[in-house]
């Protein structure tokens, strides 16, 4: 944990127009806004107030804040990059400092787990048989193994020790189970993902955070509908899901390039929308939609499309969307699927552009 007085030696010596002018071009008091696109500068620096204003996107704040949302960091990884311009020794709190590196090995050590253990999803994926129920089923969904292996998916098998004992046998059990890996009950280790499609899930930086998990039907009626559709990752120190949009790792180029952002329901309607070119698409790994999440997107758009899956439930968490959405003053426009689909099937039905998506929705005030 950083110091205040860091901080606010920080806050006396940091120059708006300085800070700024190393990142973007400004010329006087002016630049073209690098948070949207424009030819006509209406970005604007106020030495006086030493904050920042575009009148085009509305973005604002100090110089803080201006490196937080254009390296996409939180606040003390930018107070820490603006120390380090200026050369000024940053100073933590020792206890503080302590619990925070215990944090940082722990996280290390579930970040080398999730990959441990996606290698061995994606090899258990790619050694099944053509006619293995998990092959099958996401072949009737549009998928090959070579378009699996585009989206890094593996398979967990219908075993209950697949990662649990090698985990146990490598003393990891602890922060197998933290990370949302294995479970235990009355004692008894078993694996938390069984017989799934795994879908790898980054944060907006691309680091692997977790897993989501399909259920692969498997044609006993009892067995199928007493299985959750999807599993998501459990909460972590890698893991919080209001700090996660699925694919945002990929989408945030042409979030920025398009000016909005398309908003689905589920992994596959992301992979659906990508596959189809339109790369401004983000999900929210299957939950509710809350404050953080539409703060981190913010940093990339104030636009958002909602493409939500045209059925009944789809259609009433898409009214709780529009409204929060509304509330942090969004232009938001939705997209209907139609005929009570999800984006997915409809992707595979037509081929739609982005431009075509949009002028099927309809602005929400």
């Amino acid at each position: 944990m950083i110091k205040q007085t860091t901080i606010d030696e920080l806050r006396d010596r940091m120059d708006v127009h300085e800070v700024i002018g190393s990142l973007i071009e400004v010329k006087r008091d002016k630049a073209c806004c690098p948070f949207h696109d424009e030819r006509t500068p209406s970005f604007h620096l106020s030495k006086a107030k030493q904050i920042f204003k575009c009148f085009g996107c509305g973005a604002g704040g100090d110089a803080i804040g201006f490196v937080m949302k254009f390296k996409h960091m939180n606040f003390f990884e930018a107070v820490k990059w603006l120390c380090e311009y200026y050369n000024i020794l940053i100073e933590e709190d020792q206890a503080a400092a302590q619990e925070s590196q215990d944090k940082k090995d722990a996280k290390s050590e579930m970040l080398q787990l999730l990959s441990w253990s996606h290698k061995k999803y994606e090899e258990m994926l790619h050694s099944l048989p053509a006619e293995a129920s998990a092959i099958r089923y996401m072949a009737s969904r549009g998928y090959t193994l070579e378009r699996m292996r585009s989206w890094s998916m593996g398979y967990a098998p219908a075993e209950w020790k697949f990662l649990t004992t090698p985990l146990i046998n490598m003393g990891k059990s602890g922060a197998a189970t933290d990370v949302g890996l294995i479970s235990f009950s009355n004692g008894q280790g078993f694996d938390f993902f069984r017989n799934r499609i795994i879908i790898p899930i980054h944060d907006h930086n691309g680091v692997l955070i977790g897993f989501g998990g399909r259920w692969v039907p498997t044609g006993n009626p009892e067995e199928d509908k007493g299985a959750a559709k999807y599993f998501n990752p459990k909460e972590s120190l890698v893991y919080v899901k209001s700090k996660v949009w699925y694919g945002l790792n990929l989408a945030q180029k042409a979030i920025r390039q398009e000016g909005y952002a398309y908003i689905v329901e589920g992994y596959m309607d992301v992979q659906a929308m990508h596959d189809a070119e339109i790369n401004n698409t983000v999900a929210s790994c299957g939950t509710e939609i809350d404050d953080q999440q539409v703060k981190l997107l913010k940093r990339y758009t104030e636009h958002v499309v909602i493409c939500y899956d045209g059925d009944g439930p789809g259609v009433k968490k898409m009214s709780k969307q529009i409204d929060l959405f509304l509330r942090h003053n969004f232009k938001v426009q939705v997209a209907p699927m139609f005929g009570g689909k999800d984006p997915d099937e409809f992707i595979r039905d037509i081929e739609l552009t982005n431009a075509e998506l949009v002028t099927e929705g309809a602005f929400c005030e």
